[in-house]
Order: structure tokens, then C-alpha cells, then sequence
């Protein structure tokens, strides 16, 4: 039989319904496939007692933010007059306490941390206080790991952690107790005017900060604390 032009195009309909058929089958064969794994996805996350939907949740837990004594001034613009009024109060003597504490306060990101940097490298002040210490605090409040801290800060050396014979026994390396840091603690401070800075303190226990008071009353009168922080509260119960 001859192919007539009119039977080529029959062919070709013909054809290319077949193929369109097929395609189609196939499709449904694939979302059929597609369907049923996204069945035994939502079983699943049944029995886990999941939700279907997915939500992206932001971390709310505070990062603890590390922070250090140096700056470079020349990045700092425009807090001289709150630097010197800082300054000010540091030389001040604040009721009858040797030791006496003043807090800078305010909402994250004004400049806290700077200004306290600003006021720890002044010349001024290191002419005043015989010994400065840098120690941030953020919201790990643990008298222990400050004091230690304090005394890295004085000294340059670094109080042993833990050894792995104390892991093993059980026992505490005595030179690691709290007693024995504040016993070096008072060597180096006893008769000393000192600033300390406590940068970005979250705790608000005034349990807490009375324990790390009775580390802090060895220096000579003048002696200052100076605490940043975000809470009043915090201010109030360190005050």
C-alpha cells in the first residue's frame, strides 16, 4: 500500500498519541511513587508526634560573647567626655569600703564593652591602681572560673585546669581549690589598690555575687569593680 501523504500524518497522530499516553502513564506511575513516600513521611512523623509543617525556630539561648582588655582607640570616636566621667568615679571614694563598685549600664550594642576598654588602658588610670584585671564574665557566673580568671589576668599564668589524674581519682588537685586561688589570690592584691572589670554580667543572684564579694575585700581602700552589663538589676544587687 502507498504511503499517501494523508496516511503519513494518520501515522504520525498516531504515534505521537501513543507516546503521549505512554509519557502520561508513566507520570502517574512517578507521582504515584512521589505520593506514597510522602506518606510514609507523614506516618513517621506521626509516630514521632511531629507537626507536618515545618518551621524555622531562631536560637534564643544568649552566646556567650568573649571579650579582652585592648583596644584600638583610634576606632572609638566620641566618648572622651564618657570615658573621663568614668575616670572620675573610679577616683572617687564610694562609702566606707575599701573596695567599691561602679557600673556602666545600658541596652547591648552602646558601646559598653569600648568604653570600659577605654577606661582600662588609660594612662590615668593605670597611674592610679597599682594592679588592673580584665575578666568577662557574659552568663557564665561561676565564682570558681572568674577567680581564676582574676588571677590569669594578674599574674599571666594560667591556673591548671583539671589533670587527668584528678579525672581518674576523683580527687582535686589541692592548688585548684577555691581556697588556694584566693589564698594567691591575696598575695597578690593584699595592701594593693586594683581595678578589676567584669565585662557583660547576665547574673542577677545576689547569692552569687555576695560568694565572689568575699574574694574581692583584700584590696586597699580606692580599690574598684567596674561592671558592665544590660540589667539595672544587676547593677542594683552588685551595688
Amino acid at each position: 500500500m502507498d504511503e499517501t501523504p494523508k496516511n503519513k500524518v494518520t501515522q504520525v497522530l498516531q504515534s505521537n498519541s501513543q507516546n503521549s499516553i505512554a509519557f502520561r502513564r508513566k507520570m502517574a506511575r512517578e507521582i504515584e511513587k512521589i505520593q506514597k513516600k510522602l506518606n510514609d513521611v507523614e506516618k513517621d512523623m506521626s509516630g514521632l508526634n511531629l507537626n507536618s509543617n515545618i518551621v524555622v525556630v531562631q536560637n534564643t539561648n544568649r552566646v556567650r560573647r568573649e571579650t579582652c582588655s585592648y583596644v584600638l582607640e583610634s576606632d572609638i570616636i566620641g566618648r572622651e567626655d564618657d570615658k573621663n566621667e568614668i575616670i572620675n568615679l573610679l577616683r572617687q571614694q564610694h562609702g566606707s569600703h575599701n573596695v567599691s563598685l561602679v557600673a556602666i549600664v545600658g541596652i547591648g550594642g552602646l558601646g559598653k564593652t569600648a568604653l570600659a576598654q577605654l577606661v582600662y588602658n588609660d594612662d590615668e588610670v593605670k597611674q592610679i591602681f597599682e594592679k588592673i584585671m580584665w575578666v568577662c564574665v557574659s552568663d557564665n557566673f561561676d565564682v570558681k572560673t572568674i577567680v581564676k580568671n582574676m588571677l590569669e589576668s594578674l599574674t599571666g599564668d594560667k591556673p591548671d585546669d583539671k589533670s587527668s589524674l584528678e579525672v581518674l581519682t576523683g580527687k582535686e588537685n589541692k592548688d585548684n581549690t577555691l581556697d588556694k586561688l584566693q589564698k594567691k589570690f591575696h598575695e597578690e592584691l593584699a595592701g594593693k589598690i586594683y581595678l578589676l572589670v567584669l565585662d557583660d554580667i547576665w547574673n542577677e543572684s545576689f547569692e552569687k555575687w555576695a560568694q565572689l564579694r568575699t574574694y574581692l575585700m583584700c584590696g586597699d581602700q580606692g580599690s574598684k569593680i567596674l561592671v558592665t552589663t544590660r540589667s539595672k538589676t544587676v547593677a542594683q544587687t552588685m551595688g
